[in-house]
């Protein structure tokens, strides 16, 4: 197991990143009397029968995952589940499952009884090297993403290898590569040569693969925690079109796609305004070929609804949409263009 310590305005937190961590977790939660799992019904369940071990059997709680529990109707619903019980302030309020299920009830334990101990368990690999580190929650209300959230940062966060199913691993990817594109290019420099299936079949590379991005974005969140200073920002690489593709999709794409079309499209745009190094879109295009992921062709999606959720996605500063995008790996930019400008070179963009 490996441990990684760090720390954020005073709070102390931990990442442990392994492979089969029950005896990890079930002695830290031990040690709270009162405490909660909300816990994804799309794991096996021989995995759920292996948390309420952990947790004790009255204390998980499945709870829908997925996009659609983002909303204020589900936040309700957990509020009211804890009411309910009578959880107390002080008691430890975790989740096992994917990323939406943590934006979910990483909000719940920031704004119950103003705010609750938390702890995360992710399972797919996007959750592990993204969503659970950072501190970010939110809530998604008329369509658009996180149009209402908190920062409220998990105290223990355990990556676990042995949930990481076939199904989990692929949408996760498109977050590692961001990470190398961005900050560590040794990341794929290690994905090269590689069918996303082998990856499957090497434990030692799944888990360097997540404490590198895990690395790079617990170095990055630390430095700018409420994303105020603009460093933070460079991990929006991919998502400011990302993000307008799910919506418009009816997140029929998933994050994973969406962001990997994002990071391409976007790179495309940079070197059209001359910030990225002539080849940056088509090397990402051949390392997710190398991969075996196949990149969705979103030339059919309305430019005008992506246009328009893109500026509102809290991307607009100064009248210009500003998104973070790599000169080159390991080293990054920031495109600034008028909404007008933006929407003229994402159609060339995306026109490929």
């Amino acid at each position: 197991m490996r441990k990684l310590s760090g720390k954020i305005d005073g709070q102390e937190y931990a990442v442990l990143i392994g492979q089969n961590m029950d005896s990890e977790r079930k002695h830290y939660f031990e040690e709270f009397s009162d405490r909660i799992l909300f816990s994804s019904p799309k794991l096996p369940p021989a995995e759920i029968q292996r948390l309420k071990v952990e947790f004790g059997n009255k204390n998980v709680v499945l709870t829908d995952d997925g996009e659609s529990c983002k909303s204020l109707a589900n936040y309700s619903l957990l509020i009211n589940e804890l009411l309910g019980r009578g959880f107390p302030r002080n008691g430890m309020m975790s989740y096992s499952g994917g990323g939406t299920l943590g934006d979910l009830v990483g909000f719940v334990s920031s704004t119950y009884k103003r705010g609750t101990r938390f702890s995360a368990i992710p399972t797919t690999l996007l959750a592990q090297v993204d969503s659970s580190i950072g501190g970010k929650n939110g809530l998604n209300v008329a369509s658009f993403k996180n149009s209402i959230g908190t920062f409220h940062l998990p105290e223990a966060i355990f990556c676990d290898s042995a949930f990481l199913s076939k199904g989990v691993m692929r949408d996760g990817l498109s977050e590692v590569i961001k990470y190398g594109m961005i900050n560590d290019p040794k990341i794929l420099d290690s994905l090269r040569g590689h069918r996303w299936d082998d990856i499957l079949d090497d434990p030692d590379l799944i888990l360097s693969l997540v404490e590198r991005s895990v690395r790079t974005k617990m170095a990055i969140v630390e430095k700018d925690f409420r994303d105020t200073k603009g460093v933070r920002a460079q991990l929006n690489f991919g998502h400011t079109v990302g993000h307008a593709l799910e919506s418009v999709s009816g997140n029929s794409l998933s994050h994973g796609q969406a962001v990997c079309t994002g990071m391409i499209i976007e790179s495309r745009m940079s070197e059209l305004e001359e910030i990225s190094e002539r080849g940056t879109a088509s090397s990402l295009v051949g390392i997710f070929g190398d991969l075996g992921i196949d990149v969705p062709d979103v030339s059919a999606y309305s430019l005008d609804s992506m246009v328009n959720f893109v500026l509102n996605d809290k991307k607009l500063s100064a009248g210009e949409i500003r998104i973070p995008v790599p000169v080159r790996p390991g080293f990054m930019a920031s495109l600034s263009l008028t909404p007008e400008r933006f929407k003229k070179i994402l159609s060339k963009a995306i026109g490929g």
